[in-house]
């Protein structure tokens, strides 16, 4: 099987199995009146998703996004293991930023999901989520300290 071919299967895998009760569908109906907004919005997404996955990169580099998609509003990143999936659902929340946890209704405990917006928005995620950039570029700072990949040439002449 193709990447594209797993891609899309992981794509159809993880939609939304979702319906609108009459609140979301009134809400919906006016929304869509806008349409000088959803012109903006639509004709930006794309740049907006290609910031937040830069940011992304550059912040957590171990996150993986697995879809390449720029026109969904919304990233599926596999941010490790379920401890640290865990951690950035509770520092979103705490920050009053909401971010989706794979875990529940996808059976994805390692992946969570957040919304594509633009940088003036994004840039609240990013702060709530400060303590653990900061918990994962400290072991990368000391490995730098200690050079050679982590290796520390004193122990190696003492033992």
């Amino acid at each position: 099987m193709s990447e594209d071919t797993k891609r899309e299967k992981l794509d159809e895998s993880r939609q939304v199995p979702w319906s609108l009760n009459c609140c979301a569908l009134a809400f919906l109906s006016e929304a869509v009146k806008d349409e000088e907004y959803l012109r903006e919005t639509w004709s930006n997404f794309s740049v907006w998703n290609v910031e937040m996955r830069e940011a992304i990169s550059h912040l957590f580099p171990h996150w993986m996004l697995p879809h390449p998609h720029l026109f969904q509003s919304w990233l599926w990143i596999q941010v490790g293991d379920q401890d640290e999936a865990a951690t950035i659902v509770d520092l979103a929340k705490r920050g009053g930023v909401p971010v989706r946890w794979g875990k529940y209704g996808y059976n994805l405990p390692e992946y969570i999901r957040l919304a594509v917006r633009p940088s003036h928005l994004t840039i609240h995620l990013f702060e709530a989520l400060s303590p653990a950039i900061q918990i994962i570029q400290q072991p990368k700072e000391e490995e730098e300290e200690l050079g050679n990949n982590g290796w520390n040439e004193e122990e190696e002449e003492i033992c």
